[in-house]
């Protein structure tokens, strides 16, 4: 006798995990829903959550997770009925997306409220590093700068993204760390110095013929003002 309710329970899950993929194999939705859900999971990880919030997100989750299923489950439903229109059939579907609707806004309420405190703080200690360590900023517009590069020399489609091409990456990077050493520092030298030797580096793209003088140009220029906006804009939230 426990053997058969152990072999129907057992069939009963198996059943229940064959929906689970099925919808997921078959809902756009529910793959995106993973990702969502995935993504969550991966920040609650990072930010310093109660078990309370951690389970209110939890719960979040599988609401939106249990009612796009049973939205799906509906869907199905009303098309092996019928192909052709039916008033009650779309009533039918209307109302279950509507409850998916409902609690991905709750879902993403949820988040809001859990993870605005922990963002926060978190947001805090990136200024006071920021506001301490300027040599933090520069770096970001370097990164900021390169990956400008990256994004124009696809959209021009010229040269390779470490060599030639529209602009010059290597004179973008070059006076982006000068206009950051000149915003950082009191030493005019320094500032006339690191100028200096972005020009150097902007003139060897010309000597070598990798870059015409607009492209060297655009880069400098490009540089400069990831630079400055970086800082500007920094400043503005300190």
């Amino acid at each position: 006798m426990k053997k058969m309710r152990s072999s129907k329970l057992l069939k009963s899950f198996n059943i229940a995990i064959t929906g689970l993929f099925s919808a997921i194999k078959s809902e756009r939705n529910m793959k995106i829903h993973i990702i969502a859900a995935l993504l969550v999971l991966i920040m609650s990880f990072f930010f310093k959550l109660t078990q309370s919030e951690f389970l209110f997100l939890s719960l979040a989750v599988a609401l939106v997770f249990i009612t796009e299923m049973f939205n799906t489950a509906i869907e199905k439903l009303g098309d092996a009925v019928t192909k052709e229109e039916n008033a009650y059939i779309k009533t039918a579907k209307d109302i279950s997306a509507g409850a998916v609707l409902v609690a991905t806004a709750f879902a993403v309420l949820v988040g809001i409220v859990v993870f605005n405190k922990s963002a926060q703080s978190e947001m805090n200690v990136v200024i006071d590093v920021v506001r301490n360590s300027p040599l933090y900023l520069i770096i970001l517009s370097v990164i900021i700068t390169a990956i400008s590069v990256v994004i124009i020399k696809k959209l021009t489609k010229g040269g390779t993204h470490l060599k030639g091409g529209f602009p010059s990456g290597h004179s973008a990077v070059a006076f982006c760390l000068a206009t950051g050493i000149t915003v950082i520092t009191t030493n005019v030298y320094a500032s006339i110095f690191s100028f200096l030797i972005a020009a150097m580096v902007a003139e060897s793209r010309l000597e070598t013929k990798i870059h015409s003088f607009l492209e060297v140009v655009f880069g400098a220029l490009l540089g400069v003002t990831v630079a400055l906006l970086l800082f500007r804009i920094m400043e503005v939230i300190i």
